[in-house]
């Protein structure tokens, strides 16, 4: 199972859960969504991303990006076990960020260079 956590009513990130959650079930990807109002402590976000490390079935988190201004993303994402991070937000992900992925992939197909 992986572990969305979503703060806030941002429609971006809502629209972008949306399409994950039909991805993961293309794939037989169990999802459980965590969501918190933007007035939740951003303590209680840390003690659920806490527990869900120690979780044995979430086999993965995503905390959905952006943040509201309040949050500290960067503290909240730290708090992610590497072996749990999908996204490739921290240096000692087990996975690679899907972003940096893309750029790679288009870089090898288009044969592009990046000098100069």
């Amino acid at each position: 199972m992986v572990a969305v956590i979503l703060v806030g009513r941002n429609p971006v990130s809502s629209f972008y859960l949306k399409v994950k959650e039909k991805k993961f079930k293309r794939f037989g990807i169990k999802i459980k969504k965590y969501l918190f109002e933007k007035s939740a402590p951003e303590e209680k976000i840390i003690r659920t991303v806490s527990r869900l490390n120690k979780n044995k079935k979430v086999k993965g988190i995503i905390i959905e990006l952006p943040l509201p201004p309040s949050f500290s993303t960067s503290k909240i994402i730290s708090f992610i076990s590497p072996e749990k991070d999908v996204d490739g937000l921290l240096e000692k992900s087990e996975f690679q960020s899907p972003f940096i992925l893309a750029i790679w992939q288009t870089l090898k197909t288009t044969g592009q260079n990046l000098k100069n």
